[in-house]
């Protein structure tokens, strides 16, 4: 008669529920870690990937600054190719011009004009001779060779004996190659 509930008669009663209650907790903080873990792996997984991302970034930055500079570089080199070139020729021409100059310096009642023409023939062999050191040589064309658009300019048509049409009758003056191209075409006279 004791007005105290019986603790362990309650014990027992509450036991399974508590068993059930901490079977639930186990299950949900397994199944938490679980969750955690693969929230966590695809945290790292997506990091992984930022950074990846982040350094592809980073290479295709470098790769377009690197081609950039070696285009810049590319145009420097032609550019100063060229102007070397240029100076290189201007060089041997200046030699020319020396001579030009010396054959103006002599005075024209001391000097007869087989001295003179001599003058003039070794300044145009010396201008040859620059030509020729940069790949410029000088087309002649003979009669009855055949027309060539490529490195023959026709000033007239003709009739001419024993020639055949579409080929040279005569060369009004000779043309100038560099190399396989025409600088200027020979200018020629074609038989009709």
């Amino acid at each position: 008669m004791n007005d105290k509930p019986n603790t362990n008669e309650n014990l027992n009663e509450e036991e399974p529920a508590e068993e059930v209650t901490e079977q639930a907790a186990d299950d949900i903080a397994e199944a938490s870690v679980e969750e955690l873990s693969e929230v966590d792996q695809l945290k790292l997984e997506l990091e992984q990937t930022k950074q990846a991302l982040a350094d592809a970034e980073s290479r295709v930055l470098r790769a377009n600054a690197d081609y950039q500079n070696m285009a810049r570089r590319s145009i420097q080199n032609v550019n100063s190719a060229r102007e070397e070139q240029i100076m290189s020729m201007a060089r041997d021409l200046l030699t020319v011009m020396d001579q030009f100059d010396h054959a103006l310096e002599i005075d024209p009642d001391k000097t007869d004009s087989a001295a003179l023409l001599e003058g003039v023939k070794i300044v145009r062999d010396t201008l040859m001779r620059t030509f020729e050191g940069f790949g410029i040589t000088r087309l002649e064309v003979e009669p009855g060779t055949e027309f060539d658009p490529n490195i023959h300019e026709a000033l007239m048509r003709q009739e001419a004996e024993g020639i055949e049409s579409n080929h040279v009758t005569m060369q009004l003056q000779p043309g100038y190659m560099l190399k396989d191209k025409a600088l200027r075409p020979a200018k020629v006279a074609v038989a009709q």
